[in-house]
This record gives structure tokens, sequence and C-alpha cells, in this order.
């Protein structure tokens, strides 16, 4: 993207600060003390820097195009929370979410789960109306 021609919107600033504090769970208008305005500020530095000076939302890139073949037929539910991300500020990068290494001590190859995106970020689907919780081992119906 030519950033030449970037120009900065304060309101999309706004925003973008305003964003964050929702995340954090903060009030906007709010004072801030020191610590909080650290926890904005690492929050924004997760968010694409075009979209908190302009507002442009950044693309979901992908690996490869064989990647992005696979999550448009396999996973479409993934790209779509991508996208999602994307619209609030945060860069997306579809990544192989798997590794494979060759373990010298079992004398094998093994594989090694890694992140959807290659910013660290898992992506997760709850495809059904009832969920075993993992916390309190209770059925929850959403």
């Amino acid at each position: 993207m030519d950033t030449s021609k970037l120009t900065i919107a304060p309101l999309a600033i706004r925003a973008a600060i305003e964003d964050a504090l929702e995340v954090l769970g903060m009030r906007i208008g709010a004072s801030l003390t020191a610590a909080e305005l650290s926890q904005v500020e690492e929050e924004l530095k997760r968010r694409d820097i075009l979209w908190v000076l302009s507002g442009l939302t950044p693309t979901v890139s992908f690996a490869d195009e064989k990647l992005k073949t696979i999550i448009m037929k396999m996973r479409p539910h993934e790209l779509i929370t991508a996208q999602r991300l994307t619209q609030r500020g945060y860069p997306f990068h579809f990544q192989y979410d798997y590794r494979h290494y060759y373990d010298k001590q079992k004398g094998y190859w093994q594989t090694v789960g890694l992140a959807d995106d290659g910013f660290g970020k898992e992506l997760k689907w709850v495809s059904s109306k009832s969920v075993q919780c993992c916390i309190s081992c209770e059925q929850c119906y959403w």
C-alpha cells in the first residue's frame, strides 16, 4: 500500500482509542492512571498502524495461494472471523497452523500446532448450541 498520500484522520485516531478503551473495559471520558494509559498504548500496538491513524481497514492476508484456497473452501468461518478482526484494526495473516518436526528422542516425525495467525491469534468457532464448559465441567447452553 502506498502511504505517501496517507491522510491522518484525528477522528479515526479518536475512534481507535475509544475502541481500545472498550476492549479493555475502561470508560470513555474517564481519567486514566499511568498504568491504564500504558494498557491502552499496548492495546493500540496490537492494531494496524494505518487503521489507527486513518481508519483504513487492513486486509486479511495468507501465507500462499494454496492456504488461501484451503481457508476459503474448508474453513470459511475462520475467514469471516478474521475479516471481523480487521474491521477492529487487528492485522490478520493466515499461516499454516501446524509444523512438522523430527523428535530425536522418540525417533520419528511429529506435528505441533501453531496459531492460525502469524501474529499469534488462534481462532475458535462455536458450531453448536450446546458446548461442554472446560472450566466448570457443566453443560452450557448458548
